[in-house]
């Protein structure tokens, strides 16, 4: 027999614990040795395994707003061992895996040879208010670790818009954004859906339905007119409505459109009239100068009763009425003794001095 094939599963030292020969051989399969040899082997094992390791356990991406995202935070992934790890996928779990996602992936798909690394980046983006928490997940081809779990969390921002109620003479309800319907009694107590949880910035509109002959008065609007109320959320806000019985003393203009507005002053239903309104003023005096500086046209009707049913007498203004942009028609409008005629105002009945 010229040679032989064996299968080499064990090696022996010689008798005093030396081997005299050796042959490095493949950690699996046979090697021939010509007849009559004996060799001594020793066999090297080459173990080429995988090894994952993942930079940073965790990462928590702090307080973002509701309804936008985060920067982006880089996980890393890193090949420890000896032999080509395959990231096969990465993926979300947990209990919000909803409120995370992946804005880049150089992993999946990828093959790092031993000391390669590669990297994801995670973006953190709430759709709701509240601590949110999920695992990133990924998939490789180690055989320790097959799925190494990233622990991901984030807090979302959202603010409470509340509807407060301030004691008046009188009651109404204050409706808007997606739910509000809140009542307010004449105490300022409350009832029904007087709060509402939004995503920052949001622009809420508010608007009161005062009772019969009645008007409301806002605290801590961003903006005000008559009924209507709007507020920004920049933080939690509470808007207080009250709403207070017409007399001639406290409520006294009225802007007679599809809804009426009452105002407290002529000024407050001139500023937000629009062009070609007619503001009806109740027979009483109002001091205090009056400015027309808006380019739109106006009327003043005064004289009326405090229901605004009729007109029973004239309205005195005390102090100066100046226009310097617009036009003026006025009706029933005195000007108290002393005061200048102004300039570009448009008789249609008879304006006293």
């Amino acid at each position: 027999m010229t040679g032989a094939t064996y299968h080499v599963t064990n090696l022996i030292p010689d008798r005093f614990g030396n081997f005299q020969e050796a042959d490095l051989i493949p950690e699996s399969g046979s090697i021939t040795f010509s007849a009559g040899s004996q060799p001594l082997l020793i066999v090297a094992s080459s173990n080429n395994t995988p090894d994952i390791s993942v930079s940073p356990l965790s990462k928590d991406f702090g307080s973002v707003n509701s309804g936008s995202f985060s920067s982006p935070q880089t996980v890393t992934v890193t090949n420890n061992g000896t032999g080509t790890l395959s990231v096969s996928a990465a993926s979300f779990g947990g209990d919000d895996p909803g409120q995370f996602s992946l804005q880049s992936d150089n992993c999946t798909g990828h093959s790092l040879l031993p000391t390669g690394t590669c990297a994801l980046q995670a973006l953190f983006s709430p759709k709701s208010g509240g601590l949110k928490k999920a695992n990133l997940l990924i998939n490789s081809n180690d055989p320790d670790t097959p799925s190494y779990s990233v622990a991901l969390q984030g807090t979302g921002i959202q603010y409470t818009l509340d509807v407060g109620g301030a004691t008046g003479s009188s009651s109404g309800t204050i409706a808007g954004g997606y739910s509000i319907n809140c009542a307010v009694a004449p105490d300022g107590s409350t009832s029904g859906s007087c709060s509402e949880i939004r995503d920052p910035a949001a622009s809420i509109t508010l608007t009161a339905a005062p009772s019969a002959n009645s008007y409301v008065d806002w605290t801590n609007c961003s903006v005000s007119y008559g009924n209507a109320c709007t507020v920004t959320l920049d933080s939690d806000k509470t808007v207080f409505a009250s709403f207070t019985a017409l007399t001639c003393q406290d409520s006294a203009v009225k802007n007679p459109n599809a809804t009426p507005v009452y105002c407290a002053s002529v000024y407050a239903a001139y500023a937000g009239a629009a062009d070609g309104d007619t503001i009806q003023i109740a027979a009483r005096q109002f001091e205090g100068d009056l400015l027309l500086d808006r380019p739109v046209e106006i009327t003043l009707d005064g004289g009326y009763d405090c229901a605004f049913d009729k007109v029973v007498g004239s309205t005195t203004l005390k102090g100066s009425l100046t226009i310097s942009a617009g036009t003026l028609t006025a009706n029933n409008l005195v000007l108290s003794p002393g005061a200048p005629e102004q300039p570009n105002i448009q008789y249609s009945r008879s304006l006293l001095y």
